[in-house]
C-alpha cells in the first residue's frame, strides 16, 4: 500500500526479476471483466439487492488456482492436463477425509477448467456464464420476464423479496465448499518450501472495468488474499494505492465491516531521506555514466552545496511527499533548467522549484480525482497567498461566503467538498465548512494539522490519523513546502 509514485510497481518488477519463473503476473485488463459489467442478468440481480461478493471471490480463486497449476505442472495442452490429473489422482488413492476432499477438488477443476492453457479472459468468461445461466433459470422460475435495470425497478416489494431469496441462495452456494477444498489441494501440491510460488497484481487503479464492479472486485480480491494465508508455499502480492483502498472500503462497506481486520495484511511503502538519496544518486550515476564518465557521481557533485541555509538534498526532500517520484521530478526539473551548465546553480534550482511545485499540485489533483474531483478548484480558491502557518479560523466568514458564492456559480461534481458548500448554504454554519475543507486538504497531503498544543504537526502521509471531530477553528494548519511556490504561500505565520 502506498501513494502514487511511492514505488509499488517498481518493487513488484524487482521482485519478479529476483524470483523468476515462480512469479505469476495477473493483469486485470486481461481478465476481460467488462462481460460482468455488460451482463443484463448480473445488473438485474445487483439492482434488486443481491450481493455478488461470493461470486467475485470465486472468480479470483478460480483464476489464481488455475494459474498456479499451469505454472507448477507446465500445462500447455489438453493432453498435459489429463496426464497431470491422472498423476495427481494416483498420489491420493486412500480413503481418508483429506484425500476425499482433494479428490472432490480435482473433480471441480475438471468440470470448471476444461481449458487450462487458454487465455485467462476465456476462463473468466466461462465461469461467469455458468453463474449467469443459473441465475437466469431462478429468475424465470419466479415469472420475471423483464431482466434488466428497468425490470428491477418495476418489481413490487414482495416480488423483489422472493427473487432476492431465490437468487442470493444461488450466489452463496456457488462452489463454496469445493473452492475451499481446492485451496487445500493447492497447499498439498505446492509442498516444496524451497520453491514457493507468488502471484502479483498491479495497476488496479486503472480503468480495467467500470467502477461499479471494480470496487467490489477489489474488495473480493483483498478477501481472497487473506484466504491464501492458509497456503504455505503460495502467496498473493497486490499493489494498491492508499486512496483507492480508502475508496473501496467506503463504497463497499456493509453492516459489521471492520476495517482493522484488513489493515494487518498491508505493508506500507515508505522511504527515509537516506533511501531517497540513494535512489537519486543511482539515477544521477546512470545518467552520467551513459553520457560523460564512468566515475562515480552523486547529488553532491551536481547540486549546489546549500539552498537557503540547508543542504540541497534536504531542501529537495523537504519539498517532497517522501516518495521517489517527487525527488526524481524535482531533479529532472533542475536538469532541464541547467542545460549546458557544469552543475545546477541555486538560481536554477529555485526556478525548477516553481515548475516542480505546480506539477506536483496538478498531479495531486489527478491522484485524488476519484474522491475529490473539485480539489483543484477549492485549493486555488482558498489556499493561494496564505501564510505557511495559520489557524483554521483565520478563514473569515466573509472569505468563506465569497468562495461559496463563487462555487455556487460553478458546475461542480458531487463530492465531500461540494456537499460542504451546500450544507453551509442550508445551515449557515461556517465552522463545519472550514472543518470539512481542512480535513480533505489534510487527507490528500496539502496541509498538516496540529490539533493539540503538546503534539507535533501531523501529516497524513506519516503522522497519526486526525479525525473530523478533532478539527475546530483553533486547530493550527501548516502548508506542505511542496506546494509553497505553486500557491504563492507567504513566509509569515498567522
Amino acid at each position: 500500500m502506498g501513494r502514487t509514485g511511492s514505488g509499488k510497481s517498481a518493487l513488484l518488477i524487482k521482485f519478479k526479476e529476483q524470483i523468476g519463473e515462480r512469479v505469476i503476473e495477473v493483469k486485470p485488463e486481461e481478465l476481460a471483466l467488462e462481460h460482468i459489467s455488460n451482463s443484463d442478468i448480473l445488473r438485474f440481480v445487483e439492482e434488486i439487492g443481491v450481493t455478488l461478493d461470493p461470486f467475485f471471490k470465486l472468480l479470483w480463486r478460480h483464476v489464481f488456482v488455475v494459474e498456479l497449476l499451469k505454472t507448477r505442472f507446465r500445462l500447455r495442452s489438453e493432453d498435459d492436463k489429463k496426464s497431470v490429473m491422472e498423476k495427481i489422482r494416483g498420489w491420493w488413492k486412500g480413503d481418508t477425509e483429506q484425500e476425499k476432499r482433494r479428490k472432490r477438488a480435482l473433480d471441480y477443476l475438471e468440470r470448471h477448467g476444461p481449458s487450462f492453457w487458454i487465455e485467462t479472459e476465456l476462463r473468466t468468461r466461462e465461469v461467469t456464464q455458468k453463474l449467469e445461466q443459473s441465475l437466469e433459470s431462478e429468475v424465470k422460475a419466479a415469472n420475471i420476464l423483464d431482466i434488466g435495470v428497468r425490470g428491477a425497478s418495476k418489481l413490487s416489494e414482495d416480488a423483489r423479496a422472493e427473487v432476492v431469496h431465490r437468487v442470493q441462495h444461488v450466489v452463496n452456494a456457488v462452489q463454496i465448499r469445493e473452492l475451499s477444498e481446492v485451496l487445500d489441494l493447492i497447499d498439498g501440491l505446492l509442498d516444496d518450501p524451497q520453491k514457493p510460488y507468488y502471484i502479483i497484481i498491479d495497476r488496479l487503479d486503472e480503468k480495467w472495468v467500470e467502477d461499479r464492479v471494480r470496487y467490489r472486485l477489489i474488495r473480493a480480491l483483498i478477501e481472497v488474499v487473506r484466504d491464501f494465508f492458509k497456503i504455505r508455499n503460495a502467496k498473493l502480492i497486490v499493489a494498491l494505492r492508499r486512496d483507492l483502498i480508502d475508496r473501496v472500503f467506503r463504497v463497499t462497506r456493509d453492516p459489521g465491516f471492520q476495517e482493522e481486520k484488513y489493515r494487518s495484511s498491508f505493508i506500507k511503502v515508505s522511504w527515509t531521506k537516506d533511501q531517497l538519496a540513494q535512489v537519486l544518486d543511482a539515477r544521477i550515476g546512470a545518467l552520467v555514466r551513459r553520457r560523460y564518465t564512468k566515475s562515480a557521481v552523486t547529488h553532491r557533485d551536481v547540486l549546489p552545496q546549500t539552498v537557503e541555509g540547508a543542504a540541497a538534498l534536504d531542501y529537495i526532500v523537504k519539498r517532497s511527499l517522501m516518495r521517489p517520484r517527487d525527488v526524481i521530478e524535482f531533479f529532472n526539473a533542475c536538469i532541464n533548467k541547467s542545460i549546458d551548465q557544469p552543475r545546477v546553480s541555486t538560481e536554477r534550482l529555485k526556478e525548477a522549484e516553481g515548475e516542480y511545485s505546480r506539477d506536483r499540485l496538478r498531479s495531486l489533483a489527478d491522484e485524488w480525482s476519484g474522491d475529490y474531483p473539485n480539489l483543484a478548484f477549492f485549493v486555488a480558491g482558498l489556499m493561494k497567498k496564505r501564510p505557511r502557518k495559520f489557524r483554521v479560523g483565520s478563514f473569515t466568514d466573509e472569505e468563506c461566503l465569497a468562495f461559496c458564492d463563487q462555487a455556487g456559480r460553478q458546475t461542480l461534481r458531487e463530492d465531500d467538498l461540494q456537499r460542504a458548500v451546500w450544507n453551509m448554504a442550508e445551515s449557515g454554519g461556517w465552522e463545519p465548512f472550514r472543518r470539512e475543507v481542512m480535513y480533505v486538504f489534510y487527507l490528500v497531503g496539502i496541509v498538516g494539522l496540529k490539533v493539540e498544543s503538546y503534539e507535533a504537526t501531523s501529516w497524513a502521509v506519516d503522522g497519526r490519523a486526525v479525525s473530523r471531530p478533532e478539527i475546530d477553528d483553533r486547530t493550527k494548519v501548516e502548508v506542505h513546502p511542496c506546494f509553497w511556490r505553486a500557491l504563492g504561500i507567504r513566509k509569515e505565520a498567522q
